[in-house]
């Protein structure tokens, strides 16, 4: 999205961040182990089982500078981040939430299950949270706006729901896409959600921008969908001109 990106994790020290990552800066919590997960679909419906997890992360482990950085997009994918995580940045910095590492348990077995509600202790100064309807049905919206001033709900294929305080919810609707590998488009759409809101302060257009971002991803596999400033603007123009119309 044309920005320097830097990440703070929790790893193994034989992860390839720069191999997968490069020209990223990456602060990395030592780890014996990387979280993974295992998981099925059948039906639509994807089972899940956390396999290994990584240490938990804390405020120390964010370099000092970083706690200014403009943009902050949080992503727990195990609960190694505490919920109260927003509150370690600057007042100034944009801070945008994806949950559901938070929403996340598992039982004896691995078997992961996901609370619909928001965790206890939450951040009550999240600009903006981008949450599944998956993981969050429509009777769960309100406790989730309580944390936070916008919240984007994704609904696939179906594109998504923008709720702002004191507004109506909007529809955005998803593009054209020839789907190849859906895993990841999620955290596209989060990301270019974060960058698009941040910058211009509507989130309906964010949504709309961050739409485009996540059908690009989709068509190919894994990392080499992720795309470019460039290209999402170039997708744009082009379903605007009824190009790429379903």
């Amino acid at each position: 999205m044309g920005l320097q990106a830097a990440i703070v994790t929790s790893a193994s020290t034989r992860y390839p961040f720069e191999a997968l990552l490069p020209g990223i800066r990456v602060r990395n919590k030592q780890s014996p182990n990387t979280t993974a997960f295992s998981y099925s679909i059948r039906n639509g419906v994807r089972t899940q089982w956390i396999e290994k997890r990584a240490r938990p992360l804390s405020r120390a482990d964010v370099p000092d500078a970083w706690l200014n950085a403009p943009i902050v997009l949080l992503g727990p994918v195990a609960a190694e981040l505490p919920p109260d995580a927003p509150d370690w940045f600057s007042k100034d910095s944009f801070t945008c939430a994806v949950p559901q590492g938070w929403q996340r348990s598992q039982d004896r077995n691995r078997l992961v299950t996901v609370s619909p509600r928001p965790p206890a202790g939450i951040s009550q100064n999240i600009d903006a949270i981008v949450i599944s309807e998956a993981d969050a049905p429509r009777t769960f919206w309100n406790e989730w706006m309580e944390a936070t001033r916008v919240l984007a709900v994704t609904r696939g294929k179906n594109g998504a729901v923008i709720c702002a305080r004191g507004r109506r919810p909007v529809r955005v609707p998803a593009p054209a896409a020839r789907e190849i590998d859906p895993t990841g488009a999620g955290d596209v759409w989060a990301a270019a959600f974060a960058v698009r809101y941040a910058q211009t302060g509507e989130p309906v257009a964010a949504a709309r921008f961050a739409a485009t971002a996540a059908a690009i991803s989709v068509e190919a596999v894994g990392l080499e969908g992720v795309p470019t400033l460039r290209e999402v603007e170039a997708r744009i123009a082009a379903d605007r001109g009824g190009l790429n119309r379903r």
